[in-house]
């Protein structure tokens, strides 16, 4: 086995003291912060809110847009520059309002009859719901033919009366199918609220033949697809007033995010969940697998690892988000494989070094174990700085939780297993 550091003989144990005083005092500065600030900095995954990336071809200034964005309300908006020099992300967190809706949502389209055979025209009927998101009522709905261009555009009509007044809502309309040319077509629907927010593009592909001048029609699956980001009304009116004030240096959309508070605050309950359950099934597997005081020093690590991440992360100010629960996920899994690593090397320690102390027990297991945890540690660090430095920012919150997580679970694996099973063992 390839080693860099060989017959090592610290004591380990003699400084658990100086080591547990430490972690204490960073867990307890963290969770002080925390409460001070009102808890961790949740991004929109778990807030709820509206999220923007632009890009501009030109340059422009964060100030400049924060004074466009001040002239409808939003000049507490979170705007930093993302990525390039001319890219921005802009986030707006909390509740929405009545008009800042999801996108509505296309339910059902049906076409008769169908297959159409010698008809001049077929009839169209939509089902539309925005109830979901307790949006905006439906505003319009557009049938285009082979194109998303206005000049194939066919309007809906709302089955019971002549203007959209619910949530949800049928239309119908009548397409002339006399002047389709064999072969394939596509049907593409949008649907719109109140606030602009526009629904994904459902496609439908239409096979058309045509035998002894007859038309016959066959409507193949249905297929949604998002052919521009759906915005939502908060959204849209921050594009329109920046597009307005900067004419000739108009943003581009690269991404669009909007999370309601509901949702937003089911996945935080979710992720919390999910991070609890992992660590109970390593106590379970910990205990099994060794002993019991072996697993409830192994989950004291996992916490402390977590809670030492966390406080970094809140002290960098950094967002919670779905990415950084992953990150904590991956960091319980990596600290628990160098705990059972350490725990193993204990047990059979125990049968070979029969008759000696615990403490002696403990501090040869850590230091016969100690070349194999550098070197995994330094492989782990080395790459997780090369995706923090050349990932993108996409992925660097990501990135460098991970990188807390692997130095402190390297540590807790030394430092709070281990002594928390010495002392256990001592009394």
């Amino acid at each position: 086995m390839l080693e860099i550091i060989k017959k090592t003989n610290i004591n380990f144990i003699g400084h658990r003291k100086a080591a547990f005083l430490s972690s204490v005092a960073l867990i307890v500065v963290g969770i002080f912060y925390l409460v001070i600030r009102g808890g961790p900095n949740y991004g929109i995954d778990f807030t709820g809110g509206t999220l923007l990336q632009l890009h501009f071809d030109n340059p422009i200034s964060t100030d400049e847009i924060r004074h466009t964005l001040s002239k409808i309300g939003l000049a507490k908006a979170v705007i930093q520059r993302f990525g390039a020099e001319n890219e921005f992300l802009i986030q707006m967190k909390g509740a929405l309002s009545k008009g800042d809706t999801l996108s509505p949502l296309i339910e059902e389209i049906t076409i008769s009859p169908n297959p159409t055979r010698g008809a001049r025209e077929v009839l169209i009927q939509i089902s539309v719901n925005d109830s979901t998101t307790g949006g905006s009522k439906i505003k319009g709905i557009t049938l285009y033919v082979d194109s998303l261009r206005p000049t194939t555009a066919v309007k809906f009509v709302p089955e019971a009366k002549n203007e959209f007044d619910s949530f949800k809502e049928i239309a119908k309309t009548k397409l002339s199918i006399t002047n389709l040319n064999e072969g394939k077509h596509s049907l593409f629907f949008v649907a719109r609220d109140e606030a602009e927010n526009l629904s994904a593009t459902k496609e439908i592909p239409l096979y058309v033949t045509r035998k002894k001048g007859k038309v016959t029609l066959h409507k193949g699956e249905l297929e949604s697809r998002i052919y521009a980001p759906p915005l939502t009304g908060l959204a849209s009116r921050i594009i329109s007033v920046i597009k307005n004030s900067f004419p000739k240096n108009p943003p581009r959309v690269d991404r669009a995010e909007t999370v309601g508070p509901k949702v937003g605050s089911e996945l935080q309950r979710k992720a919390i969940l999910t991070v609890l359950l992992g660590m109970l099934v390593m106590l379970i597997y910990i205990s099994l697998r060794f002993d019991f005081k072996f697993g409830v020093g192994a989950i004291i690590a996992l916490f402390h690892d977590i809670l030492v991440t966390l406080s970094i992360l809140s002290f960098l100010n950094k967002e919670i988000t779905l990415p950084i629960i992953a990150a904590f996920l991956t960091i319980v899994g990596y600290s628990i494989n160098d705990s059972i690593v350490v725990s193993d090397r204990i047990r059979e320690n125990k049968k070979s070094m029969r008759g000696e102390g615990i403490g002696k027990i403990i501090n040869a297991s850590i230091n016969q174990c100690l070349s194999r945890t550098i070197i995994t540690s330094l492989t782990t660090i080395i790459v997780v700085t090369a995706i923090l430095l050349f990932g993108g920012r996409v992925i660097s919150d990501f990135a460098f939780a991970l990188l807390i997580g692997v130095i402190v679970g390297t540590y807790s694996s030394v430092f709070i297993l281990s002594p928390i099973v010495y002392e256990w063992e001592k009394k």
